[in-house]
């Protein structure tokens, strides 16, 4: 069966990220000094998937200017507003024209997976059922915070939305594959107590009418970065699993474990501690990076100590030598710290804001 279509969706309010999503959508936040969204076109490029449909809200906040065609990935993008925000089954409606009468694979913008998407897409065009859906195993402890699925033998036969005694530990993570008849079930369907055509529910009624829908299992990591907290566990995953170039200028700095620096920055009298990864044309003195640091373009760090960190562009960051730490920055963020300053920070700022720190009297 051939396969070549797929649905980004990529249209929510990205609330838990407030107040980073006042000025970006969602799968602009970059992971590894990557865009979120770059990197599931990636994946889905390496998968044979040529043909992008990204699903956006009615502000758009900055996706396709970034998008663009798509020619940048060697793909072809093509945009699709929803309206409203009703969710999952009601995003895919609004891609139907895009889906038209083929096969294809809806990826949630949100998600990260280590071997990217191509083994599950092959399983796909070789086995061709109604559906299948990527599972992942968790602690049964934690199964109670995912949608989890039901099997028997090698089908999936039921869905349940985060129960309080799970019947299996496999949780439904961001990615799908559908036969186009997947935007029926879709239509039948009613919206569920929050307001919402939840896609769930449609592949429920695909099974309620007979249809076949297979489980693939991931392996290796699945994050889903829909709050600080995640985003930051995604990037400390990714900087594990990401060659970090040294194209930079170090002097009177040592380093410790794998670490990039990107061209034309300038990094002296540091300690660098890796993974971390620091962009191009920054400016770093008498500052410890890392571990688990990814800083932007154009940034300038004197006298900082960070660790487990999201710095965006155009930050400058002067004096914090107590510590800052599980934070995210916007782009062109200040932070200071007055002399007297000994508390160990942990921000998450949105874009042009200022921070000063003094000693508390």
């Amino acid at each position: 069966m051939q396969v070549r279509k797929a649905v980004v969706l990529a249209a929510g309010a990205g609330t838990r990220l407030r107040p980073l999503t006042y000025s970006r959508a969602k799968p602009l936040l970059p992971v590894c000094n990557e865009p979120l969204l770059s990197h599931v076109i990636r994946a889905l490029r390496a998968a044979e998937l040529r043909e992008i449909a990204v699903v956006v809200s009615p502000q758009d906040n900055g996706l396709r200017a970034y998008g663009g065609d798509g020619s940048q990935w060697g793909v072809r993008l093509v945009y699709r507003e929803q309206p409203e925000a009703k969710g999952l089954a009601h995003a895919l409606g609004c891609a139907r024209d895009f889906v038209a009468d083929e096969p294809f694979v809806m990826y949630l913008s949100d998600n990260l997976f280590e071997h990217g998407v191509a083994g599950f897409v092959e399983t796909f065009r070789a086995s061709a059922p109604d559906a299948q859906i990527m599972l992942k195993p968790v602690p049964i402890e934690e199964a109670p915070a995912f949608g989890i699925a039901v099997l028997e033998g090698s089908r999936v036969v039921d869905l349940v939305e985060k129960p309080e005694n799970p019947p299996s530990n496999l949780a439904i993570t961001g990615l799908y594959a559908f036969q186009p008849t997947i935007l029926a079930s879709a239509d039948a369907i009613e919206a569920s107590d929050r307001g919402e055509y939840e896609i769930t529910d449609a592949i429920k009624h695909c099974l309620v009418n007979g249809g076949t829908v297979m489980p693939y299992i991931a392996n290796g990591f699945w994050e889903d970065t829909g709050n600080p907290e995640t985003l930051l566990r995604a990037n400390r995953t990714l900087l594990h699993h990401t060659a970090l170039p040294m194209a930079g200028t170090l002097t009177d700095t040592t380093v410790q474990g794998t670490v990039g620096v990107g061209p034309d920055s300038i990094v002296s009298s540091c300690e660098l501690i890796g993974p971390s990864l620091l962009g191009e044309q920054c400016r770093v003195t008498d500052s410890t990076l890392g571990p688990y640091v990814a800083v932007g373009d154009g940034c300038t760090i004197v006298g900082c100590r960070l660790s487990n960190c999201i710095v965006l562009s155009g930050c400058r960051l002067d004096g914090l030598r107590a510590g800052l730490t599980d934070s995210v920055l916007g782009e062109q963020v200040q932070v200071t710290a007055g002399p007297n300053a000994s508390a160990r920070l942990g921000l998450v700022v949105g874009d042009r804001s200022q921070v000063r720190l003094e000693q508390a009297p």
